[in-house]
């Protein structure tokens, strides 16, 4: 983004986002922070000045909401009561003071920032990386059709891994991988003890590298990657998998519009989980290789690099255009 905006011909100053003050004798014409509850940024704006607040998810409000149920709902099946993880500030007042919004996502995504703010929304799409590897696969041999990936980080229950504990163990033919940072949340393993570490058809992998000769290791053995997460952005670690041609079987909070090429989980029910987990792993042979292929041609499209750098041209030639010469047209010239 820095690389384009001086593309475009500005004068580009970075500061990290989790910084309190910033430290600068400039001031701005555009202004892109992801500060959502700090306005100090504000101050560095000349009059006239484009502010835009970077969102990378949907509304902290609707994350909050999503998450909250999802451990209720955890809490009433087990009996588990598990620390949430994460909760967002509600606290907004940058993004309700922003000229507009821009952040990476689909319509489900970008939708609930315009429902609350009622400002204009810019989207863009998250990308893997470029040199990702295209694995071809034999659907046929190996079984591969009944193995999936799981590809996060942390946060297990948000991402959705406690629903695919509960499905899998009941249908051993079927396998998940789980690459994740499950083991850094202790009392999600401790709830899922049985589940990671003692069911045959589950392999608890942790925490990859990505692009890692490992990260190959395990892609290689699998057809589809899941995600019934209950909000994103735009999962880049989903993203990375369908780089590779892994079909997605994602919820809608993954931020994928996951079209002719993959299947989407409307209310990641644990009834709907499951049903989409047996539909996919009966396809013939020939239709999965078949939505591999477009799952990679897609990502080469929509989710790579060059589309992302493409996009932001758009997206700055825009501002420019629409909003920073008119507002800067209407501002009387200083004296001398």
């Amino acid at each position: 983004m820095a690389a384009l905006l001086g593309e475009s011909g500005f004068c580009v100053d970075v500061a990290d986002y989790r910084a309190k003050k910033v430290n600068s004798k400039h001031k701005y014409d555009l202004i892109i922070s992801h500060q959502i509850d700090f306005l100090q940024t504000l101050k560095l704006a000349k009059p006239g000045a484009v502010t835009l607040f970077l969102a990378s998810g949907i509304t902290h409000h609707a994350y909050n909401r999503n998450i909250q149920k999802r451990y209720s709902d955890l809490e009433r099946r087990r009996k588990c009561r598990l620390s949430i993880r994460q909760r967002n500030t509600e606290f907004t007042p940058f993004a309700e003071q922003a000229d507009m919004i821009v952040g990476f996502g689909n319509g489900y995504t970008l939708a609930t920032w315009e429902e609350q703010y009622h400002k204009p929304v810019i989207a863009f799409n998250n990308y893997g990386f470029s040199e990702t590897r295209f694995v071809r696969r034999v659907y046929d041999s190996g079984n591969l059709r009944s193995n999936f990936l799981f590809f996060a980080s942390w946060h297990q229950v948000g991402k959705g891994l406690d629903l695919l504990l509960e499905i899998f163990p009941k249908h051993p033919t079927l396998h998940l991988f789980v690459c994740s940072s499950f083991k850094k949340e202790s009392d999600f393993c401790r709830c899922f003890r049985k589940e990671l570490f003692e069911t045959v058809n589950i392999h608890p992998v942790g925490l990859l590298p990505v692009l890692s000769g490992k990260f190959y290791d395990i892609v290689e053995k699998c057809a589809f990657v899941i995600s019934p997460t209950a909000a994103e952005g735009q999962s880049g670690a989903i993203l990375q998998c369908m780089a590779t041609g892994l079909v997605p079987v994602v919820s809608r909070e993954a931020g994928i519009d996951t079209e002719d090429f993959g299947f989407m989980l409307e209310n990641c029910t644990l009834e709907e989980i499951e049903k989409m987990i047996l539909q996919v792993s009966q396809l013939p042979a020939e239709r999965i290789a078949d939505l591999s292929e477009k799952t990679r041609a897609v990502c080469e499209e929509k989710y790579s690099e060059t589309a992302f750098r493409n996009r932001w041209r758009e997206i700055i030639a825009e501002i420019q255009y629409n909003y920073l010469h008119q507002e800067q047209s209407r501002i009387p010239e200083e004296p001398a």
